[in-house]
């Protein structure tokens, strides 16, 4: 996601789907799941989607947000690992 200039998602009741550019897709389902060495929660909580992954020496915080009338998609992510923190801020404008 962070790299990438474009991006079409789908959504139904129990998960999601992002395909970015170059085929890349990922694949969420709501709720907690338990993949390899990480825990990931995935929702919607006031009006924004939340991706929340944990392991033991590690953590990654995204949360997505439409505004401007469903015209913009604001991507804020924070990622900790080894006692380091980075935040990072996408912002994608709708295309017809």
């Amino acid at each position: 996601m962070l790299s990438a200039n474009g991006m079409t998602i789908e959504q139904n009741s129990d998960s999601m789907g992002m395909r970015f550019e170059q085929g890349r897709y990922r694949d969420v389902s709501w709720g907690t799941r338990e993949r390899g060495l990480w825990k990931i929660n995935a929702g919607w909580n006031e009006g924004q989607l939340y991706f929340i992954s944990e392991a033991s020496d590690a953590s990654a915080k995204e949360i997505l947000r439409v505004e401007d009338g469903n015209e913009r998609l604001i991507v804020n992510i924070d990622l900790e690992a080894d006692g380091d923190s980075i935040s990072i801020r996408r912002v994608f404008r709708r295309v017809y």
